[in-house]
């Protein structure tokens, strides 16, 4: 009986002193997520010649591009792509063990009869 009533004592007291401080402590804790990281653009469309700059949003570290066909577009370290013929190709950036893609469509340029 007499362990029965310090236990019920030490629980009373500990409820009134210490679980406050602790509620209080952990409704002022911050969660803070990280940004999503993406690809500015998944699809796009270039005409020979032209370049375009792809960036990896909210990446910290070091990004590595790749291009599955470098005949019809390729890409830089910096992620610039330069269309170099009419196809399709995926530009992939790989940031540490996740891929992101870009699907580009090369076209010839066109001419208006305007512009003759």
């Amino acid at each position: 009986m007499k362990k029965r009533n310090r236990f019920l004592l030490i629980l009373i007291v500990w409820c009134i002193t210490v679980a406050p401080c602790a509620t209080i402590c952990m409704s002022h804790t911050n969660i803070v997520y990280a940004a999503e990281v993406k690809l500015n653009k998944t699809t796009t469309s270039m005409y020979i010649g032209n370049t375009m700059k792809l960036t990896l949003k909210n990446s910290t570290k070091k990004v590595k591009w790749s291009s599955n066909d470098p005949d019809v577009a390729t890409v830089s370290k910096n992620g610039i792509v330069t269309a170099i013929a009419k196809g399709n190709t995926v530009i992939k950036a790989t940031y540490g063990k996740k891929n992101y893609s870009c699907k580009v469509k090369v076209n010839n340029p066109t001419i208006s009869k305007k512009q003759l």
